[in-house]
């Protein structure tokens, strides 16, 4: 299975939200999609996931254009994780999770033996089966959170496209997806994530994907990417890079010094 982003741009409000992006992934990758705020980073993941076109450009999965997938095959190949996660619907969390297998089931047919496998497995897995016969809009923004991961996982996709999966939630639970993700990654398909938290991307990303000002500024291994020239000129700062028990840590230390025609912008 491969996917190829080629030559991507895609302007909104008359600012260039992507330039020219192109890369290629195959699986069994944990690939981190990194850069600041603005970078253009969930722009580029819809895109993957066929939920907008490019302007110049085309993104494809094993040579056919994402955005030309039928709905449902589109959803049994590539399961989507949005940024937002404001849910209101009133819908045990069980239910929530069995939606992500409607993708394999034929039109009204109840949910097999397999259904109900699948997602007490990943329910287990994210520590939520407790939540099981909950109202997921009584829960709070980490437990939902996790509640609309185990929905995507349910999938089952080729492809699992996450948009900062773990934004609300503690460190514990940070790294116990992460450590999901990458056992996913590991059993044969593509995971692509946006993340802030440079540690995390570094710890357990096997390849890195910076995007600045929409365009594409590295590709590579985290230790090979995670330059200190590369924190300066794309987050501004400076960092500490150390290991722990092998462990790869970044560490954002201070602002880096700008010069005087950064500081008049």
């Amino acid at each position: 299975m491969r996917l190829d982003v080629e030559r991507v741009s895609l302007g909104r409000g008359g600012r260039q939200v992507l330039d020219g992006v192109s890369f290629s992934c195959e699986r069994p990758a944990l690939v981190g999609l990194i850069g600041p705020n603005g970078a253009g980073k969930t722009t580029l993941m819809r895109l993957v996931a066929g939920l907008a076109r490019p302007g110049p450009g085309r993104v494809a999965l094993d040579g056919k254009d994402t955005a030309d997938m039928a709905g449902k095959e589109r959803a049994r190949r590539i399961a989507y994780l949005s940024q937002e996660r404001s849910v209101s619907w009133p819908l045990a969390c069980r239910d929530v999770v069995m939606l992500g297998r409607h993708p394999h089931r034929r039109p009204l047919a109840p949910p097999s033996p397999q259904d109900h496998e699948i997602v007490d497995r990943v329910m287990d897995e994210l520590r939520i089966a407790p939540f099981a016969h909950r109202r997921i809009d009584t829960l709070s923004g980490g437990e939902k959170a996790r509640v609309l991961i185990a929905r995507a996982l349910a999938q089952a996709p080729d492809v699992l496209l996450a948009d900062e999966p773990t934004d609300a939630l503690d460190p514990e639970h940070q790294i116990a997806l992460m450590e999901r993700l990458a056992q996913i990654a590991r059993s044969g398909r593509l995971v692509m994530v946006t993340m802030h938290d440079l540690s995390l991307a570094a710890r357990w990303c096997d390849r890195l994907i910076v995007l600045d000002r929409g365009r594409l500024k590295a590709d590579g291994p985290p230790d090979e990417t995670l330059t200190p020239q590369l924190l300066s000129e794309v987050y501004r700062i400076e960092a500490a890079t150390l290991s722990w028990e092998g462990v790869p840590l970044v560490v954002p230390v201070r602002l880096a010094p700008r010069d005087d025609a950064e500081r008049a912008v």
